[in-house]
């Protein structure tokens, strides 16, 4: 299993981290935190636990099935992808 983070400063100020745990091609876990808001932090909760157990083909598509869903203040769903994105070209 391999084990990846990112730490990356968005436009504005705030701070994501995304950590990631990869079986092959799947995600096995994901955390993300930083100094933003999620609300209802539950549906971020449940954002990550949807991403268990996926291939990181399908990763940006099941994120944004979350835009409707959640606010997020400090970021964006778009900026998870971006670091999502850059955390797994990293070797």
């Amino acid at each position: 299993m391999a084990r990846k983070e990112i730490v990356k400063r968005i436009p504005g100020g705030k701070t994501l981290k995304v950590e990631l745990e990869l079986k092959g091609s799947k995600i096995e876990k994901v955390v993300f935190s930083g100094d933003f808001f999620a609300y209802p932090p539950e549906i971020f909760e449940e954002l990550e636990k949807s991403l268990r157990n996926v291939d990181i083909e399908e990763v940006e598509e099941r994120i944004r099935k979350y835009n409707e869903k959640i606010i997020l203040l400090g970021l964006s769903l778009e900026d998870i992808v971006s670091a999502i994105r850059e955390l797994l070209e990293k070797d």
